[in-house]
């Protein structure tokens, strides 16, 4: 029932990929903390840092980025050695790639782990369509550090649950059992926020796994061998609590009470919020559901069943990690429209999304009469979804024309970055695309290295 690999679904794979790179190099120009992998090193390892430091806890952060850079560099200067090669534009081009890449491999991940009825081809289209909208409106392309520290990180953490979730009792084969073990790591060492949430995820797990063999530890601990449930859950639970021990003993971020940074505009969260009461209902009705539907017999059903407890356990769990960072740190982390702290609970809204698709296309393939009503909303889905992407786009290449223009001034020696027509102090650190006299000194700093590095301008750029 899943999608075969046929020639219309390798076509529409491709046409994705045409877009989401036309729309990522229309957009992509440095900014925020971009620069600072670019005039710096960053990690020449992949571990994490048992001393002080800002982020201490992060693999994929420190090392994704320096390799990151350092891949664009060697295509870049090589590049440069034949012909001379804009940074701008080898920018543009290398995040449009790599970002394609890996939006079209997420479409491709639910498109092949979702069960589509063939016989309807135009129902199929439309779902797929529909589907990969979705991705492109929830993972928009920002910046290289969004990418790499929050989205990336945030799609293999719900591969690494699915994955441990759909565990059979005879284990995972040896392949499997290596792919997990990686991913375990990789996610585990990333974001605070995805590391609680893989612990708890797990601990949830064990706690079920305990509750069916009779609470009885001895019993389970036996069953921990190479690519046993058990044994993948503990490694899970490992890492993530490793993880959060160097994040409070070690991060400099935690001890200023900074999980992520907060909001632009936050406001006082606490325990008398309005919000309090509504999470706390759902994350008690979530979890009861999960406990009454796991009680009971397995049915015809169970892999629809586990898919969608799965995408429910998964949402709940992030719910809970995110309303626990802001009760902590007093800071909205449940703004989910604010850049970029909305995404600490972007593992939780790929949740709701593969739960959405898995509903619709069970509904599809169960009761094939719906399908020409359901063609027709998924059809007006589309149109309200889409609205406003095209707009979004043009504004955001008239935005990198203006920052071009700095950059052809600096490939003719001239570091003065003032005269943008842009209202560069109004725009965020984190998306801020230059400096100005009043940025701060390790950002201006970084601009000066970059354009020295890479256009040999070696004048300060505010005097």
């Amino acid at each position: 029932m899943k999608i075969r690999n046929n020639r219309p679904h390798f076509i529409f794979l491709a046409c994705f990929f045409v877009l989401i790179w036309l729309a990522t190099y229309s957009v992509a120009v440095m900014n925020g903390d971009d620069v600072v992998h670019y005039a710096s090193s960053l990690q020449s390892s992949m571990l994490p840092k048992f001393s002080g430091g800002w982020t201490p806890n992060r693999v994929l952060d420190n090392y994704g980025r320096s390799i990151f850079a350092s891949t664009f560099n060697f295509l870049f200067f090589a590049a440069n050695g034949v012909s001379k090669v804009s940074f701008f534009s080898f920018y543009k081009l290398f995040s449009a790639s790599v970002f394609a890449l890996f939006s079209t491999g997420v479409l491709a991940y639910f498109l092949r782990s979702l069960p589509v009825d063939p016989r309807n081809k135009v129902f199929s289209f439309v779902f797929s369509l529909i589907i990969a909208v979705c991705i492109f409106k929830l993972l928009p392309w920002r910046n290289q550090v969004h990418f790499i520290c929050y989205q990336l990180p945030a799609f293999s953490t719900f591969v690494l649950l699915g994955m441990t979730a759909g565990i059979k009792d005879n284990g995972a084969s040896i392949e499997k059992t290596s792919c997990l073990l990686l991913l375990s790591y990789v996610c585990s060492f990333s974001l605070e926020a995805f590391s609680a949430a893989i612990f708890i995820f797990n601990a949830m797990l064990l706690g079920l796994h305990l509750h069916k063999n009779g609470w009885q530890v001895p019993a389970v601990m036996s069953q921990v061998k190479i690519g046993s449930r058990s044994m993948i859950v503990l490694t899970n639970m490992l890492f993530s609590l490793l993880a959060l021990l160097i994040t409070i003993f070690f991060s400099e971020r935690a001890r200023v009470g900074v999980i992520g940074a907060g909001p632009s505009e936050g406001f006082t969260f606490g325990p008398a919020s309005k919000l309090a009461p509504v999470e706390l209902a759902l994350f008690l009705i979530g979890a009861s559901a999960i406990a009454l539907w796991r009680g009971r017999k397995m049915p015809e059903d169970a892999e629809h069943r586990s898919s969608v407890l799965f995408c429910i356990q998964t949402a709940l769990v992030v719910l809970a990690v995110t309303f626990l960072i802001s009760l902590k740190t007093r800071v909205n982390y449940l703004a989910i429209t604010e850049y970029p702290w909305g995404d600490l609970m972007l593992v939780g809204k790929i949740a709701v999304l593969y739960l959405f698709a898995l509903v619709v296309s069970r509904v599809a393939s169960e009761h094939r009469t719906v399908q020409p009503i359901l063609t027709l909303l998924l059809v007006v889905l589309f149109s309200k979804l889409q609205h406003g992407s095209f707009q979004e786009i043009e504004k955001g290449n008239a935005f990198s024309r203006q920052v071009e223009v700095v950059y052809a001034r600096a490939m003719l020696g001239d570091n003065a970055t003032v005269k943008t027509g842009l209202q560069l102090d109004a725009i965020p650190m984190q998306v801020r695309p230059l400096p100005t006299a009043s940025s701060p000194e390790w950002f201006i700093k970084g601009y000066e290295t970059v354009f020295k590095k890479y256009y040999g301008v070696k004048s300060p750029m505010f005097e």
